[in-house]
């Protein structure tokens, strides 16, 4: 059960609406919502148990992951998004500590067990019609570069940015990325990827079925949904 503190002048009405969504999603990247309960504070969310850890936990004992490891996960992360996206749900808050692999067995799926149910801020609806794309873009793609972050954190053992909780694109100078990446030890159909994700124009930044159709992940495990 996850407990989430309603904020002060919310409509429980909106929440309810997103939470019947996410209950609709079925898919084997992204753990199954049994039901909710709303109170007047707070809203409960009954969720399947996985066994496994959490990717985040799993970083912070292995550090570094052999790449095809690392891409294994980006995979279920991205089919995890892409059905989000897919039905019009953007997570806003992608975090290694969203995704938890099903069992503690080495083959098990990573699964998002987690969604971003608070509405953007004004600052982030003036930051995308500044660039010109609609709302519900901006969002989806600041998830796709969330995930990059996390790609790039797989990789090289340590996070993109150096405070946590700040991964993402505006909080970045667009020079910045560069320059971590060009000390990164990947494959050269990693780091493409990586630039495709981390792209700081929101307009040219993949979306997640691109993601899935780029040459890294579909030689890896031939997913060219």
């Amino acid at each position: 059960v996850k407990r989430l503190r309603l904020p002060s002048g919310s409509c429980n009405e909106e929440l309810v609406n997103e939470v019947d969504a996410l209950i609709a999603l079925d898919h084997p990247a992204i753990v199954r919502l049994i039901e909710y309960f709303v109170a007047d504070s707070e809203v409960l969310l009954v969720m399947e148990l996985l066994q496994g850890p959490s990717l985040g936990e799993k970083l912070r004992e292995q550090g570094r992951f052999p790449e095809a490891f690392a891409v294994r996960c980006l995979r279920h992360m991205l089919k995890a998004l892409f059905c989000c996206h897919c039905h019009g749900i953007a997570h806003n808050d992608v975090s290694e500590e969203n995704f938890r692999f099903e069992t503690c067995h080495a083959d098990a799926v990573l699964r998002m067990v987690d969604f971003g149910l608070s509405e953007m801020s004004v600052q982030e609806s003036t930051l995308a019609r500044h660039e010109h794309v609609p709302r519900g873009l901006y969002v989806q793609k600041r998830d796709i570069w969330s995930v990059g972050a996390i790609l790039y954190q797989m990789l090289a053992g340590a996070r993109l940015l150096p405070e946590e909780g700040s991964c993402w694109p505006e909080a970045t100078n667009p020079s910045y990325v560069p320059v971590r990446l060009s000390t990164l030890d990947a494959s050269d159909q990693a780091m493409d990827l990586l630039s495709k994700m981390l792209e700081p124009t929101t307009a040219r930044r993949i979306t997640a079925q691109e993601a899935l159709q780029h040459p890294l992940v579909v030689r890896s495990y031939g997913f060219t949904e």
